[in-house]
């Protein structure tokens, strides 16, 4: 989503917490990578069943090049990645005045 002064990016990570998750910045491109591990435990009198599921992921964004990359920040809230990063300040246009000859 882009604000008049940031780029926020969301990323809903259900179950998983903000130490299995890996972001990184390089060469323009902003990098979200984890690893996935959940285990489902049922138990009955006629059966026990254990599975465990694992999976990594990886997703890249390419930023453009009107933002402060040594202004992200990156917040994790209920499963909730949210990345925001700072627009540079941008030169406002100015008028020229056109001559006769």
């Amino acid at each position: 989503m882009e604000q008049e002064e940031n780029l926020v990016i969301t990323a809903e990570l259900p179950g998983m917490k903000k130490e299995e998750v890996e972001l990184q910045i390089e060469n323009g491109v902003l990098t979200i990578r984890g690893e996935k591990k959940q285990q489902k435990e049922k138990k009955s009198p006629r059966m026990h069943v254990f599975e465990r599921s694992y999976g990594l992921f990886e997703r890249a964004f390419a930023l453009p090049q009107s933002v402060d990359l040594e202004k992200a920040k990156a917040e994790f809230e209920n499963g909730v990645l949210t990345i925001t990063v700072a627009k540079l300040a941008q030169e406002k246009g100015r008028k020229v005045q056109i001559l006769e000859k």
